[in-house]
Parts: structure tokens; C-alpha cells; sequence
């Protein structure tokens, strides 16, 4: 919050900003993720990587052959 009190005084910052907390009491009690559950993530940030590099929105990510293994 400093940082846009900082720039907004100085003019490069012109917007506004509202963070937003959220509790994570019931959900931060799981057990840690496997390794499919950490697989599976890493799938999906790489392919919304890519589509932001690519300057793509409003497309839909599909990871497939989630059961097959590594030869």
C-alpha cells in the first residue's frame, strides 16, 4: 500500500486498489498435496503461461492423459 501511496503522490499510479482477505482455516487443514495433485498444477500454470505469453483470454486450459506415466 505504500508503494501506490508512493506513486500515486509522484503520478504513475492513476488506479485504485482493493485487496481482498479470505480465510483459509478450513481448507489449509487438508493433508499436503501428492504428487498428481502438484503434477497436475504445475500442468495447469504452464499451459495459463503460455496463453498469457501468447496474449490469449477467454480460452479454456484441458490437461490430458493424467493417469498415464512417464516411459
Amino acid at each position: 500500500m505504500r508503494e501506490l501511496e508512493s506513486r500515486k503522490k509522484s503520478g504513475l499510479y492513476k488506479g485504485h486498489f482493493k485487496p481482498q482477505s479470505h480465510f483459509f482455516g478450513y481448507e489449509g487443514s487438508w493433508a499436503l498435496p501428492s504428487n498428481f495433485d502438484s503434477q497436475y498444477c504445475y500442468a495447469i500454470g504452464m499451459n495459463a503461461a503460455y496463453l498469457m505469453n501468447k496474449k490469449l483470454s477467454g480460452y479454456m486450459s484441458c490437461i490430458k492423459n493424467l493417469g498415464e506415466q512417464d516411459p
